[in-house]
């Protein structure tokens, strides 16, 4: 079988599926380039119900060993290690014929692999929105401001970047995060609390406290994520 993987109405990757073994190859106009070859154990095609059968494969995800798995998406490749086995698979496609692919393992956790970001604590009906859920209902979406799933958390009524106020989210690498905000938004971050005391966060205080936001709303890291290839 070959597919070849979708991103914004592009096609990058080519994979060609015999047996047991996967052979993924970057798209190129004169010849195509390979990238890797890897033996799997079980492996989940990436469809779309609303598109039909030509966009299968817009994104793959294959499971090497008991706890490894490769993910090919439509501009990059990562290794990385579920907390437990993967269960299910959706690679639905929204607007512009980009996937927003997710996995669900056996104990219920969802796997965002557009936000690098593992959700612990999810109902049945938010299994199958799991980037509205993530993104729309306050916990992941920093662009502006909207009530948040976490209220009064740490007791923190507001966050600010500069004067203007944010929600406060979630990121799987806050001090990533950090220098994004500080370069592209503004230079100073603060919190004001029950107290109305504005309080500035340096780069460890919001590292800090971007991770605890993320223990009390359930959510993780994907773990031991690793970047194979990226256009």
């Amino acid at each position: 079988m070959e597919y070849t993987t979708k991103d914004n109405g592009l096609e990058l990757y080519k994979a060609i599926i015999k047996d047991n073994q996967i052979t993924i190859y970057r798209i190129d106009e004169e010849i195509d380039k390979l990238v890797l070859q890897e033996n799997f154990i079980n492996i989940f095609i990436g469809k779309c119900e609303t598109h039909g059968s030509e966009y299968d494969g817009n994104t793959i995800l294959i499971q090497e060993s008991e706890y490894s798995y490769l993910w090919i998406g439509g501009t990059k490749i990562l290794r990385f290690m579920a907390y437990e086995q993967i269960i299910k698979y959706e690679s639905p496609i929204w607007n512009s014929e980009v996937p927003y692919p997710y996995a669900v393992d056996s104990r219920g956790w969802v796997y965002l692999f557009l936000e690098h970001v593992v959700m612990t604590n999810v109902d049945s009906l938010n299994q199958s929105r799991p980037y509205e859920y993530y993104w729309f209902d306050g916990l992941g979406n920093i662009c502006g401001f909207r009530d948040s799933l976490i209220k009064n958390f740490q007791s923190i009524q507001k966050f600010f970047i500069g004067d203007e106020i944010y929600n406060l989210t979630y990121h799987p690498f806050p001090d990533k995060e950090f220098d994004r905000i500080t370069q592209s938004i503004g230079p100073e971050l603060f919190i004001e609390k029950t107290d109305t005391i504005k309080y500035q966060l340096d780069k460890d205080s919001f590292c800090k406290l971007i991770k605890e936001f993320g223990e009390t709303a359930k959510l993780c890291p994907i773990d031991h994520m690793v970047v194979l290839d990226e256009f």
